[in-house]
């Protein structure tokens, strides 16, 4: 019996790809490095964005680096948009008494000011996120700090994403896994095997509860 769904946020229940996107533009363009394509950024995603940086930190620390992208994103929040279905869908969820996680490589104040912006904190009994854990997705960390919190065992939740990361790190919990096909990897996402796909976040309610 499913108890709990954990959701990844950016790109599954908020469309943050123009903030993130020009977070990443304004750090390289502030840096004067190479700057990555929509298509390259997005081959990126899924790690933490420090991860990301890593790559290119090399007159620079990654964490210099990180540095000008939160200031910059913190100041653009404007920029992350709920998707239309997302309240609807997480109220209806709660009205079936599921306990809601969410499970982020953001950082917890970037994370917690994007879901009170989007007005959906408050639905959420768990928020994990790069600061809660040790090891990033697509390690299980992440699902398993989550399942601690809101109490349920694997076989009693869900994790929902747009990444492989996501779907690798509900795998290796031992949850269930729904890929959204409308995120950062809308086109691989299938190669990492979820049980479900769905193209809509209210299609959620159609599997599995």
């Amino acid at each position: 019996m499913i108890k709990a769904y954990i959701f990844d946020m950016d790109n599954t229940l908020v469309d943050t790809w123009d903030l993130i996107y020009n977070s990443f533009l304004h750090t390289f363009n502030t840096h004067n490095l190479p700057r990555l394509t929509q298509k390259e950024l997005i081959k990126r995603m899924g790690p933490t964005a420090i991860e990301v940086y890593k790559e290119f930190a090399h007159n620079i620390t990654a964490e210099e680096l990180l540095e000008t992208h939160r200031k910059f994103a913190s100041q653009n929040l404007h920029l992350a948009t709920i998707y239309t279905h997302t309240l609807s869908t997480l109220q209806t969820l709660k009205k079936k008494k599921m306990k809601l996680g969410i499970v982020t490589a953001r950082s917890k104040l970037s994370s917690i000011d994007i879901l009170k912006r989007s007005g959906i904190f408050e639905l959420f009994d768990a928020v994990v996120s790069a600061e809660d854990v040790i090891n990033a997705k697509p390690h299980p960390d992440h699902v398993l700090k989550a399942l601690e919190i809101l109490i349920v065992k694997p076989n009693e939740a869900v994790m929902v994403g747009d990444t492989i990361a996501d779907i690798q790190s509900g795998k290796g919990a031992g949850t269930f896994t729904v890929g959204v096909t409308y995120g950062f990897h809308k086109d691989t996402i299938k190669d990492a095997k979820p049980d479900y796909l769905i193209t809509d976040i209210k299609d959620i309610l159609t599997i599995l509860t």
